[in-house]
């Protein structure tokens, strides 16, 4: 998600992302982002050499946003990096 507000992303699976650029763009990413819901999701990377950067990414310019009951897990990087200010994160598992 870019440059939105009150979008919701559910129930989606998200895997192997970022092959042409093997470790820049992660599975679910928001900047510039607020008061959207990211839940339900299943980001992962199954492969050998690991091309998808995070599961789910949120920048700092980001705000008021639920993170919740997602997976990622075996990604390149950790599975979530959630720096967006204000925001619940919650149930999520790797």
């Amino acid at each position: 998600l870019w440059d939105g507000a009150g979008n919701t992303v559910k129930n989606n699976t998200c895997f192997n992302n970022s092959q042409s650029s093997p470790g820049r763009f992660s599975g679910i990413m928001l900047t510039t982002t607020a008061s959207s819901l990211i839940t339900g999701n299943k980001c992962y990377d199954t492969q050998v050499t690991k091309t998808q950067k995070h599961g789910i990414e949120e920048f700092a310019n980001c705000r008021e946003n639920t993170v919740s009951d997602n997976e990622a897990r075996a990604n390149a990087k950790e599975g979530y990096s959630l720096l967006g200010k204000e925001g619940r994160h919650n149930g999520n598992r790797d």
